[in-house]
């Protein structure tokens, strides 16, 4: 990918999505990735994660939130700026306030957008393709799997942005 003249972030991030997906599926080996298994995982992960309770209080630590939720603290700060959510305090005095890891609950509960699943599909299918090309398999285990409809679920509206925005 360096040899295309790819970005160090570029390529972290697509490395990043195919040990995802690999990991999702259960792959280990090249004859455990196949369309089908891709598929239902993908499916998954666009139908969104049960919804969560939450212990008692009005604000939460971050390991506290990265608990309930199964990530890594650094997930947790990530999501928070994301979605532009505030916590309050620095450090170990830091605190998510209760309707911010609700909104972090709803996010999460929608699943995935339907872009998303297209960069996890074009990143995997581009390593499959390496394979192939590079001899390391006969033929490309994944040759069949189609790109989502991303006309049917626009989460983000796009806009032009204004000239204060522009300067």
């Amino acid at each position: 990918m360096l040899g295309k003249g790819n970005t160090a972030s570029h390529i972290d991030l697509t490395i990043a999505r195919v040990k995802t997906l690999l990991s999702g599926v259960g792959a280990v080996y090249l004859r455990d990735l196949d369309s089908v298994r891709v598929t239902a995982w993908l499916t998954t992960l666009r139908r969104g994660a049960e919804s969560i309770d939450l212990p008692p209080g009005e604000a939460f630590t971050p390991k506290t939130v990265a608990a309930v939720f199964g990530v890594t603290v650094d997930a947790v700060r990530k999501w928070l700026a994301r979605h532009q959510l505030k916590a309050t305090g620095c450090d170990k005095a830091r605190r998510i306030p209760r309707d911010v890891v609700e909104r972090l609950t709803e996010q999460r509960a929608k699943g995935r957008a339907p872009q998303t699943i297209n960069h996890y599909i074009r990143a995997v299918r581009s390593f499959t393709r390496w394979l192939v090309r590079n001899r390391r398999c006969f033929s490309d285990p994944l040759g069949t799997l189609s790109l989502v409809n991303v006309s049917q679920d626009i989460r983000r509206r796009r806009r032009d942005l204004t000239v204060e925005e522009l300067q």
